[in-house]
């Protein structure tokens, strides 16, 4: 080199150290993000071995508001938001219609491992909206000091009522949960909510059956069996202090529950006057963000590390777990995942329709117009499917 020459670049790279400007930097790697509807410690612990073995740092997050926000960051071009996204199967069917997520090859889950009812929800044409993890439905949980087993149905509600001490109410949930009281609305109902062929949600509750359900749901109610205006928050403090001899809830109470003491039972839901219940279940699912720039490292975590044995098995580690949707049948079911198996088994799965939304809205209306007695039980529900299956009138 001429000496000239040495003497201009040194100059040049000292100036550019004094000016603070310097060579250009590659951008540091970005951490592959999932964003997930509930702090899975279990999950943390799978991305920490996934760094260690890959060397890709992973981000597990539990923003609030985390539909909203996935939506409109997803607007807002490639790069944003989540590269992994885990939540309920019936948001995924509207968040695949809008190009939001990737589709997923059904060839991608383990052949012959996994649940038949936890892929079906998910199913689009010849792919996935996403990759199942767990089941969750709604089981009855069961006070073992105050009644000596979980009733059948509740033909029996009368006779375990006498047996109860003073200040303690038989059975209780949130009569104006549409997901807790569906299941019993809809009691020997072939058919109450579906999609038909022609991709639109239907909803037909007003029918003898249902009215006859709400009637007998009312008896509960003017039996004593039930109290009347119970939050979801009041049904789980009463049944963790002992006043509550059975409620309606999920996997995600059980955390909750171990915490108080409470001696408990697990069993699927009681029948209603001898018919039995239809409870919803849910498949909580991984989907893909199609803004991800980092697609591939996304599907190698999901299925070479989360969807096998190992890491199912450290999925289902957390308490609040439901029912892993692959490997599943290698492992030993304890009572509570026995008793979710049992009302997935028997129950239906969400509609996975971007009028759920809607759904959810318009029942919740119904029950409490019915149950603070504004409304007969016909009228709410004929309000409610005058918006779900004619919603450009309202």
């Amino acid at each position: 080199m001429k000496p000239y020459v040495g003497w201009l670049l040194g100059l040049c790279l000292l100036g550019a150290a004094v000016l603070g400007v310097g060579w250009p930097q590659a951008e540091p790697e970005r951490p592959l993000v999932i964003w997930s509807g509930r702090n899975l410690p279990e999950l943390m612990a799978l991305g920490r071995e996934f760094t260690a073995r890959t060397g890709r740092a992973v981000l597990v997050e539990t923003p609030g508001n985390f539909v909203e926000k996935f939506e409109i960051l997803a607007q807002q071009g490639e790069g944003q938001g989540p590269d992994i996204i885990i939540w309920a199967h019936d948001r995924f069917a509207a968040w695949a219609q809008a190009g939001l997520l990737e589709p997923i090859p059904a060839s991608a889950l383990p052949q012959g491992l996994c649940l038949p009812e936890a892929a079906a929800p998910l199913r689009e044409a010849n792919h996935l909206q996403g990759y199942p993890l767990q089941l969750e439905s709604l089981v009855l949980f069961w006070n073992r000091t105050l009644l000596p087993a979980a009733p059948q149905g509740d033909g029996e509600f009368a006779r375990l009522a006498r047996t109860l001490p003073a200040g303690v109410d038989l059975v209780g949930w949130d009569l104006s949960s549409p997901y807790h009281s569906w299941p019993f609305v809809t009691a020997g109902v072939p058919r109450g909510l579906w999609v038909d062929g022609q991709q639109r949600l239907r909803l037909d509750a007003d029918q003898p059956q249902v009215l006859a359900n709400m009637q007998r749901l009312t008896d509960w109610l003017q039996q004593g069996w039930m109290p009347k205006g119970l939050s979801y928050e009041l049904v789980l403090d009463r049944f963790s202090q002992g006043k509550l001899a059975m409620m309606v809830g999920g996997p995600w109470d059980a955390r909750r529950l171990d915490k108080s003491g409470i001696d408990y039972g697990v069993t699927g839901l009681p029948a209603l006057a001898g018919q039995a219940v239809h409870p919803f279940y849910g498949v909580i699912a991984a989907g893909i963000s199609s803004n991800s720039r980092e697609k591939l490292l996304a599907r190698e975590f999901i299925e070479q590390w989360l969807l096998t044995a190992k890491g199912m098995a450290l999925y289902q580690a957390d308490v609040d777990t439901g029912l892993v949707a692959c490997y599943g049948q290698t492992q030993a079911l304890n009572a509570r995942r026995q008793a979710i198996l049992q009302s997935v088994r028997q129950g239906v799965p969400m509609p996975s329709h971007p009028a759920m939304p809607l759904f959810w809205n318009s029942s919740t209306a119904a029950l409490n117009n019915y149950f603070s007695g504004r409304l007969s039980a016909q009228d709410a529900w004929q309000e409610a499917q005058l918006r779900v299956n004619q919603p450009e009138h309202h």
